[in-house]
């Protein structure tokens, strides 16, 4: 790979080494651009008539040198730039051109492409070099949003550019779509011409084109849609009327049905549908469901077991008109600790393959963690998605994770209604109800669709409360209640089963016995009539089926044969679905007399097939109620030799990682302690990789509650289950649970003695003092837990430790003691193959960084804020990295590095972008305001500014900072009165902010530059007295220089010039040369006070040098006028130096157009002018 690589094919981009390369100033981007674009060098006359053509020859040769200067600096190797004499240009053995390599494509294809027909297919080497030339463009438009300096032939070069660029790009677009058609291809054609149509959005030979697209693909209403679309442009842009062929075509269309219909898949109901019994009554519910499939939205449908709610949406569905997507999905007891369960059942059976196809990858690669399978269709989308999870938090995962589930709905109803079905959802795990509570107000469900649930009322299921109480002012959710059979019904229900109307009496005493329970009545009948019974009350009251259900399926397994009892048995433990393989390997009967049990079975309608096809030999029972019934007449014995069988079994399974839970069950249920641990370990483990916390707390409490009854638990063990379990009250920062965690772990850690375990529960404990912002107590609890893990021997939780005490030391303000605590963190022998070793060393590094800001030493910081970004980009982990920028960022902007600062921000904020992290990426956005206010683009810092005080109600932090920009703006401005206003409202935002110090002595500062009153010098030295025993010499110093600014100073001038010659020589032994400056200014302004001008001249002349290396305008600016001012004393004048300043004020002037920035600077400049003459 090239050292560089120049990206112009939509918007410019410029990496290095494949990092993103930010390059300073338009004029540097602009001959960057043109040279990369030529593909060879350029004579320098060529380049003088481009950018200055109406200047001078002398000035432009000048200006182009600066200009070839300038590019050679800004990038990390200048012998990439090729300049002589005559001749300009890049070293393109070096450096990559995306446009050049376009060409080069294009060229190797040569004629070929365009002389076959187009309703030809291309030959594969000619369609392998035009699909990768198409590939490089990252955008419709050439250099898109480039801001280039304006001349009449830089202009006229780049829309001539631009122009054949973009053409020749349709071109290759249309060749690649006429392949896609010719080879049947049509959704490939489709998404061709679409990017066509992007970057030629008037051709009306590409809509007519598109709109054939979608006709053949029968998108009718798409197509519809498209033109409708593209007339209301046309109108309102160029007050045009799309084609004649067009029109033509659109009205064709509106005599065409809407669109095709998708591929039926079965559903997949939990009850089947009986062939023998009609649906009765439920009339009414059967409307209001049917207005609600037009209105969209979601409807919850309960009753009790056996009430007939599965019948009713199966009676629902099948009359629906037009026809709909259907997707139906059931939720089973056993698996209520399978995070999304029900809806990896649902994903796994009704979408096909070309759906995902379908699917953009950022989607379907999210869904790889539920559907392994989809990473082998999408490996760099997993890989992506494996990258965003290190970095993204729980809340921001399982946003996308829920997006992600959403876009696949609305793939499924592009061209039908959809509906779907969820059964049993009492049942249902804490992710399955937040995904359906996601989905209800949001498209295609609150448009296109409609969501049906049904759940029992009797189950208790906390998870079900708290999603009804979060939806109970959800407009689109409406609650069906089935009511019980009333006697008509039941009247209906009867005459059909028995053959003959029944009497009154009968019914009534059918309806007592039942309870208007629809199922319990058919099974009753049913009873009758296989028993050869006379249908009167006296019978109905005197048989065993008035004792209940369960004398009812006492009466229905007393006819089976002892083999197909045993099956029945195994079968109802194993849960709802079953096989005849699985129950084979779980009895040890043959697969024939499986096959002969099951008959039995089906013909006593216990059970029923539920496969969709003649291979899927996956059986059911032919309601839940038999299987809950059937439990409770297993023996015990039994049910645990059966519970341990099923638990073999399904071990031997592929996805028995997937089913961490259901094995943990049965092992439990089977009395297997060891296996249940290790299994309820795992499910947690799995619920939280897929940010389901609910599940993975309950499977961890699960497991300690198990701990407790095993002695043999190993300390090692018992430490996974807490760690597991703490990292999500960690991730929830929720202090409260953190600390219920650690003090459990604290009585397992004193019963055992254990050192591990102690220093594990105590260094929880101390974490979550940290995030009760109880620092005291956390940092003595942390002392006992580092003392601990000294002892234990285990390097990771020791340095995790040790990281909280250097925590908490930070946050007590007790920085030397933080940097101890960081540093001996890192002495722990590092450890490559440990990821969490790896982990913590690069939080060590980044808390060592932000301590070293703290104290005043930004070069280590900035080295250790490297090293921890190099270790989490070796992760993989994204906030790692972009915390660790942020630390890189602040490092070079108290080094005075702006320009690099800069590079650091705009890498930090792509990076939050990507994650949604919206405060990081204002906090960016903060810290560039900073570094470009110093490098004088004024305009570009308030900019900015403005944003972060609109963002400022997700943070008072962020208003803060954004108030500082324009206190700091107005300082530099020379307008002291706005920046003390500016610095009060920084102050009065967020009075708690780290900032406050240095924001209180901004304001001291500017009270003093506006001749009021500054306080006290007794006041100061209280303010000044805790920073001396911090180390915390920003600040101290900070004080300090308030002090020497204070009015008394002047009178002790001597004293004061030694204090500030000490802080600027301890600020340049530090690397700080903000305060360096602000320490030799004022040491020039009482050297000239005390006469001493040539003292004064001297300072001034070092400090303008040094602000002029770090491209510090304001501070040069500032040290030149006070050399101008040292002269005038003298009587004398320096016309370089008088040069330079009306150069910066030029420049200054150059970067601001709003008129109140505008206009102090113009008066400054027009006073130093006057001044001068």
């Amino acid at each position: 790979m090239a050292d560089l690589q120049v990206l112009l094919l939509g918007p410019p981009e410029v990496r290095y080494q494949g990092e993103i390369l930010a390059i300073p100033r338009r004029a540097t981007r602009a001959l960057l651009f043109y040279l990369a674009a030529q593909g060879r060098h350029v004579s320098r006359d060529q380049m003088l008539t481009l950018f200055w053509e109406e200047q001078p020859e002398t000035t432009a040769r000048r200006n182009l040198r600066d200009l070839i200067s300038r590019l050679k600096h800004s990038l990390p190797l200048p012998e990439l730039v090729y300049a002589d004499t005559s001749l300009v240009g890049l070293d393109l053995e070096r450096v990559y051109v995306d446009q050049l390599h376009f060409q080069e494509l294009i060229e190797q294809a040569g004629r070929l492409p365009w002389k076959i027909p187009a309703d030809q297919p291309l030959p594969d080497p000619a369609y392998l070099q035009l699909k990768e030339a198409a590939g490089l463009w990252r955008g419709p438009n050439y250099l898109a949003g480039a801001n280039f300096p304006s001349t009449p032939s830089l202009d006229e070069w780049l829309e001539r550019t631009s122009q054949a660029m973009e053409q020749l790009y349709g071109r290759v677009l249309l060749r690649l779509a006429n392949h896609a058609q010719a080879v049947g291809d049509l959704e490939d054609a489709l998404e061709l011409i679409r990017a066509a149509l992007a970057n030629d959005e008037w051709n009306d030979e590409l809509h007519l084109r598109l709109l054939d697209l979608l006709l053949r693909l029968e998108r009718i209403s798409d197509a519809r849609q498209h033109f409708e679309q593209y007339r209301r442009l046309l109108r309102r842009e160029l007050g045009a009327e799309p084609s004649p062929a067009l029109v033509e075509l659109y009205n064709q269309m509106r005599a065409s049905p809407a669109s095709r219909s998708q591929k039926d898949v079965a559903p997949r109901w939990s009850v089947r549908p009986s062939v023998e019994v009609p649906f009765i009554g439920r009339q009414e519910i059967l409307k209001e469901l049917q207005r609600s499939m037009h209105n969209g939205g979601a409807v919850f449908i309960f009753g009790e077991a056996g009430q007939g709610k599965t019948r009713l949406l199966q009676e629902f569905t099948a009359h629906l008109s037009p026809r709909i997507r259907l997707l139906v999905t059931t939720c089973r007891q056993a698996e209520s600790n399978l995070p999304f369960q029900p809806l990896i059942e649902l994903l796994r059976t009704y979408i096909q393959p070309e759906e995902w196809a379908a699917l953009p990858s950022a989607w379907s690669g999210q869904l790889a963690l539920l559907l392994p399978e989809l990473s082998e269709a999408t490996p760099q989308a997993m890989h992506h998605l494996a990258t965003e999870a290190k970095g993204s938090s729980a809340a921001q995962f399982r946003a996308l994770f829920l997006e992600a589930l959403r876009q696949v709905f609305v793939q499924l109803s592009k061209n039908q209604r959809l509906l779907l079905c969820i059964e049993d959802i009492h049942w249902a795990d804490e992710a399955t109800l937040v995904t359906l509570a996601y989905l209800i107000d949001r498209p295609p469900f609150a448009t296109r669709g409609l969501l049906l649930a049904t759940a029992r009322w009797e189950e208790d299921s906390p998870h079900l409360e708290a999603m009804m109480a979060s939806l109970e002012k959800a407009p689109n959710l409406r609650l069906i209640a089935l009511p019980r059979f009333s006697p008509d019904e039941t009247r209906q229900l009867a005459a059909h089963v028995l053959g003959y109307l029944p009497s009154d009496a009968f019914i009534t005493q059918l309806l007592l016995e039942s309870g208007g329970n629809p199922f319990i009545i058919l099974e009753s009948l049913r009873a009758i009539v296989d028993q050869g019974l006379q249908p009167t009350p006296e019978d109905l009251a005197s048989h065993a089926f008035a004792q209940g259900l369960q004398s009812l399926i006492d009466m229905r397994l007393a006819t089976l044969s002892p083999l197909a009892k045993d099956v029945i048995q195994a079968a109802a433990v194993f849960g709802a679905d079953f096989d005849p393989e699985s129950l084979h390997q779980i009895t040890q009967y043959s697969l024939l007399q499986i096959s002969s049990a099951i008959e039995e079975l089906e013909k006593r309608r216990l059970v029923e097939l539920a496969g969709r096809s003649p291979l899927d030999l996956r059986y059911r029972f032919i309601h839940d109620i038999f299987r809950e019934a059937l439990l409770q007449k297993i023996h015990p014995v039994r049910k645990r030799w059966l519970h341990r069988r099923i638990a073999k079994v399904l071990e031997q399974t592929s996805q028995s990682a997937d089913q961490s839970a259901v094995l943990a069950w049965h092992y439990e249920l089977a009395g297997d302690i060891p296996q249940a641990l290790q299994h309820w370990l795992r499910a947690g483990q799995r619920a939280y990789q897929l940010y389901s916390f609910k599940e993975a707390e309950a499977a961890f409490a699960h497991a300690e509650r198990l701990a407790q009854t095993f002695e043999e638990i190993s300390d090692r063990q018992l430490l996974e289950i807490f760690t597991g379990w703490s990292e999500i009250a960690s991730e929830q920062r929720d202090a409260h649970r953190l600390q219920q965690i650690h003090t459990r772990l604290l009585r397992f850690g004193e019963a055992r003695q254990s050192p591990l375990l102690l220093g594990s529960a105590l260094d929880g404990l101390s974490a979550a003092c940290l995030l009760n912002q109880e620092y005291e107590q956390g940092l003595a609890l942390s002392e006992q837990a580092v003392a601990h893990l000294q002892r234990a021997g285990q390097p990771v939780k020791l340095l995790e430790a040790l990281l909280h005490r250097a925590a908490l030391h930070f946050q007590l303000k007790q920085f030397l003691a933080a940097l101890e605590a960081g540093q001996q963190a890192l002495q722990i022998e590092p450890d490559s193959s440990d990821a969490g070793l790896v982990t913590r060393r690069a939080n060590a590094h980044l808390q060592l960084a932000n301590t070293l800001l703290a104290i005043g030493q930004p070069e280590s910081a900035l080295s250790h804020a490297s090293l921890g970004r190099e270790l989490y980009t070796q992760l993989s982990h994204l906030r790692g990295q972009i915390a660790a920028c942020q630390a890189q960022a602040r490092s070079r902007t108290h080094l005075g590095e702006h320009s690099q600062a800069l590079q650091d921000c705009h890498i930090g904020m792509e990076l939050a972008q990507r994650l949604q992290l919206e405060q990081a990426a204002d906090e960016f956005l903060g810290l560039t305001a900073i570094n470009e206010l110093a490098l004088g683009n004024l305009e570009h810092s308030l900019e900015l500014a403005d944003h972060l005080l609109e963002s400022s109600t997700r943070s008072p932090a962020l208003t803060t900072l954004g108030y500082c920009c324009y206190g700091d703006a107005y300082t530099a401005l020379q307008r002291p009165e706005q920046a003390a206003e500016y610095y009060q409202r920084a102050m009065q935002a967020d009075p708690d902010s780290e900032l406050i110090t240095a924001v209180q002595i901004s304001l001291e500062y500017a009270i003093w530059r506006a001749q009021q009153t500054l306080r006290s010098t007794s006041s100061l030295a209280e303010t000044l007295q805790p920073y001396e025993s911090m180390g915390c010499f920003p600040a101290l110093s900070a004080i300090q220089l308030a002090w020497c600014e204070h009015p008394h100073a002047e009178g002790a001038v001597q004293h004061t010039c030694s204090l500030l010659t000490q802080i600027s020589r301890q600020a340049g032994e530090r690397h700080l040369p903000a305060i360096q400056y602000r320490a030799m200014q004022r040491l020039c302004r009482l050297s000239l006070l005390a006469g001493e001008v040539e003292a004064a001249i001297q300072v001034a002349s070092a400090g303008a040098e040094s602000a002029a290396r770090l491209s510090h305008v304001w501070m040069e600016l500032s040290f030149r006028l006070l050399i101008e001012e040292a002269l005038t004393q003298k009587c004398q004048r320096e016309p370089g130096n008088q040069r330079r300043i009306l150069e910066l004020f030029d420049l200054l002037e150059a970067r601001v157009s709003r008129q109140p920035f505008k206009a102090p600077i113009h008066e400054h400049r027009n006073r130093f002018i006057q001044r001068i003459d």
